[in-house]
């Protein structure tokens, strides 16, 4: 029998930073994911529920909110979780040195623009009332900011003597103290070794010790030859190839085909004379072959979207949703049919080859648009390059954008008036502000009156919503499938 140990193989690169507040990356997220906790969580029903915390409840008017951290909780050196691990995080993703978008969702607390700003040293509305207790005030009332307790806390013993300045510039001693169900012991090349937390708040796992090993689909494919994994998300190429090329797979290993919380669209740029036309743009989504581009790159594993909200987030959908099918025709009679439109019609296109797929989507597009007479600049872009100083300096027209919408309805990260999504396409709606402003958590209607709206607005192209295809070792059972993945409970999993 071999060592109760689980095998994950995950394709791509770490780029070493591996904290919730540092990752740039999908590898780095996933080792990030195995040792942090946030203090709220979605289930297995995507209900959101305490994590950390033992309760935390707002006012009537949703601009306070009590935390209450569960007792006895430690960290995986041993010293106690507390608030003061909540205040010194809030610090830390609000200070001066951190990036804009990770402060964006906490910035509504009291004080924190101040802080976030170099005016004052310390964010007014967080008040702590005991080792397990905080209460947090906000300038405006938010029903939604029990979701932006998601966010993993850190431990302050650790990184409190450090500059906020360096750490986000990665310039301190890593350190791996955490408190999540895994605890990294060691890292070598392209390995990652992990051992159990005994001290996780939900129990130590059941299967001792976890590795994780990282490469491409050659190497995830000897692993599979060698009987050297356990569970690997893999691509839809992948799946191809395994089906015709790896025999007894389906005797060892199962697929799933998980619904997942990322969708991918075409932003415009709203300084773009031609793309502030909303007919013009409707133009570019009749010529948009979705099916076409979806079998090609994901092998139909995804979800041609026409609105925000994908299957996963079904019930939020409006009931008079614009389908743009796939029609040149009437693309082009949309352009014949605006007079004011220049002869010459030129976009600037930019993608980041570093992702593949999103290389080859931006090559399709650009031949479809060219053919109702739009003429592409595709401005290629490596994955380490701020492709959005240039979008907010006007020198790209589009984009192709993936966005993990966290299994959350509420559209304020990207489409309320004050958020960096709206600096960078420039665009101004009153009734878009007026409908967001409105929401609430359990407003229903609301949200699908928001979904008709922006898929007949057209600010941005909304694509796909790919699934993910994750596949895992028969013998490992307690598995709860669902969009979170089939490693969500991994402290309750087991091995045959």
């Amino acid at each position: 029998m071999r060592e109760r140990k689980i095998r994950l193989f995950l394709k791509g690169k770490s780029e070493n930073k591996i904290h919730p507040y540092l990752y740039k990356n999908s590898v780095d997220l996933w080792l990030m994911g195995c040792m942090y906790q946030g203090m709220m969580m979605f289930n297995d029903e995507l209900e959101l529920v305490n994590r950390l915390t033992e309760e935390v409840n707002s006012n009537s008017s949703f601009d306070e909110y009590y935390i209450k951290l569960k007792k006895g909780m430690v960290w995986s050196d041993g010293k106690p979780i507390s608030s003061q691990d909540i205040l010194f995080s809030l610090e830390l993703i609000l200070s001066p040195s951190a990036p804009k978008e990770l402060a964006y969702y906490l910035i509504n607390i009291d004080g924190a623009e101040a802080y976030k700003s170099a005016i004052s040293d310390q964010i007014d509305g967080i008040k702590l009332i005991s080792p397990e207790e905080a209460i947090i005030k906000l300038v405006l009332p938010d029903p939604f900011f029990k979701q932006r307790l998601l966010t993993p806390i850190v431990p302050s013993h650790i990184y409190s003597h450090i500059d906020h300045k360096d750490f986000f510039e990665n310039n301190y001693k890593e350190s791996y103290i955490s408190c999540g169900p895994y605890i990294l012991t060691a890292k070598k090349n392209d390995s990652f070794c992990f051992e159990q937390n005994p001290h996780f708040h939900l129990g130590c796992p059941k299967i001792q010790n976890m590795e994780i090993s990282l490469g491409d689909s050659e190497d995830l494919y000897n692993k599979i030859r060698n009987d050297e994994v356990d569970f690997a998300e893999i691509t839809y190429e992948d799946a191809e190839f395994i089906e015709g090329n790896i025999p007894n797979f389906n005797d060892n290993f199962e697929l799933h085909a998980l619904e997942k919380p990322l969708i991918n669209f075409l932003i415009f740029n709203h300084n773009n004379q031609l793309l502030k036309n909303k007919n013009f743009r409707k133009a570019i989504a009749h010529a948009i072959d979705k099916q076409t581009i979806n079998d090609k790159l994901y092998g139909g594993y995804a979800e041609n979207l026409d609105q925000y909200y994908s299957k996963l987030l079904g019930k939020y959908k409006g009931d008079k949703i614009v389908e743009y099918q796939f029609d040149i025709d009437y693309s082009k009679e949309i352009i014949k049919a605006e007079k004011d439109l220049p002869r010459n019609l030129q976009l600037r296109l930019g993608c980041n080859i570093s992702n593949t797929r999103q290389h080859k989507m931006a090559q399709m597009v650009t031949n479809q648009l060219e053919k109702i007479g739009i003429k592409i600049e595709l401005i290629r872009f490596k994955g380490g390059y701020d492709w959005k100083t240039d979008f907010l300096e006007d020198k790209l027209d589009m984009f192709i954008l993936e966005y993990q919408h966290l299994i959350s309805p509420d559209p304020s990260k990207l489409f309320a008036a004050n958020s960096f999504f709206i600096e960078l396409i420039k665009w101004k709606c009153p009734e878009n502000e007026k409908l967001i402003s409105a929401l609430s958590v359990d407003d229903k209607d609301g949200y699908r009156q928001w979904s008709n709206f922006i898929s007949d607005e057209l600010p941005v192209l909304f694509l796909f919503s790919p699934l993910e295809l994750q596949f895992i070792r028969k013998s490992i059972y307690n598995l709860k499938p669902s969009p979170r993945g089939l490693l969500w409970n991994i402290h309750e999993l087991e091995i045959l």
